[in-house]
């Protein structure tokens, strides 16, 4: 008796290591992995945009999101550097100030 225990306990262990292994072949032929991990992030995404959407209320604009931004929390990153929304927000960082002389030959233009 304890030799049909021992033989089942085999067939079942074989069993299981044949079905992973066909779920890997599976997955990495037909790349199933890869597509039940993008609908999970789109999902993802989905809800935090809605619940973005409705945290904004009726105006969901790029510019009532920069309002709602954490004014020092970074905004920018360029070549080391960084700025934060309110630096962007009030227009007074150097990263504007060096476009405005770039685009238009002067120090100030507004």
């Amino acid at each position: 008796m304890a030799n049909l225990y021992s033989t089942n306990a085999v067939r079942a262990a074989g069993g299981a290591a044949a079905a992973a292994f066909a779920a890997l072949f599976l997955s990495e032929r037909y790349g199933v992995s890869r597509d039940v991990g993008q609908i999970l992030q789109d999902r993802a995404f989905r809800k935090r945009m809605d619940a973005r959407i409705n945290h904004l209320g009726d105006d969901v604009t790029i510019y009532r999101m920069l309002e709602l931004a954490q004014p020092d929390a970074a905004a920018l990153w360029f070549e080391g550097r960084s700025w934060t929304y309110a630096e962007t927000k009030a227009g007074d960082s150097p990263i504007f100030a060096s476009s405005i002389e770039l685009l238009y030959g002067a120090k100030s233009v507004l």
